[in-house]
């Protein structure tokens, strides 16, 4: 009897070992990752998939920290990203780096602060990140004017004097200003300096 139960394991045993045993794999969604999933899944994902942080994704060929700052996510998101090594200096395939992004998409300034200061030791690192331009033409400071929060583009002049606009006769102006707002922006500067010397008088 016991003979026979050793025989029936045995035969239950082998037989198993021919089944093949395929894992299903889970197909990632990294827009919904990057939007919508929280820092558990995120990390979740992961442990699934390692190059999670350090691969681009989609035409643009963005990573994961550019795809979370286009959609806003918080700033324990994006610092997430930088301690799982993410690449804070890559540029998507128009140029972009997460700068840019940040002072685009992102509503904390502390998150420009962190993509700004880390692992750059010097100032001119730093400037650096900000001021480089895409292939547009476009640095930083112009996203920062696109994005509603004030508070992003003065985070930026913290670190960098915004190389777009001269001061001249106590107006900024943007540099490559279309040539009417120039003129306009003379004849008024005259028409002020017309009166002040009137009432000189």
């Amino acid at each position: 009897m016991k003979s026979m139960r050793k025989y029936i394991i045995a035969t239950i045993i082998a037989a198993s070992l021919l089944i093949p045993v395929t894992a299903k794999k889970v197909v990632l969604d990294y827009n919904h990752l990057a939007s919508s999933a929280t820092e558990k899944e995120i990390k979740t994902a992961y442990k699934q998939e390692r190059s999670l942080f350090y691969k681009t994704y989609y035409d643009n060929k963005e990573t994961f920290l550019h795809l979370c700052l286009k959609n806003d996510r918080p700033y324990s998101f994006i610092k997430m990203c930088i301690d799982y090594e993410s690449d804070i200096t890559a540029t998507s395939k128009d140029g972009r780096n997460p700068v840019s992004y940040a002072a685009q998409y992102s509503s904390d300034p502390k998150i420009i602060e962190i993509l700004v200061k880390t692992d750059a030791l010097t100032a001119s690192r730093k400037r650096k990140r900000i001021v480089q331009t895409d292939s547009y033409g476009k640095n930083a400071f112009h996203y920062a004017k696109e994005n509603a929060n004030e508070a992003i583009y003065a985070k930026l002049c913290e670190f960098s004097e915004d190389p777009n606009v001269y001061e001249g006769d106590d107006v900024a102006m943007e540099k490559n200003a279309p040539l009417d707002d120039i003129a306009a922006l003379e004849a008024e500067l005259a028409r002020e300096a017309a009166e002040l010397e009137a009432m000189s008088y």
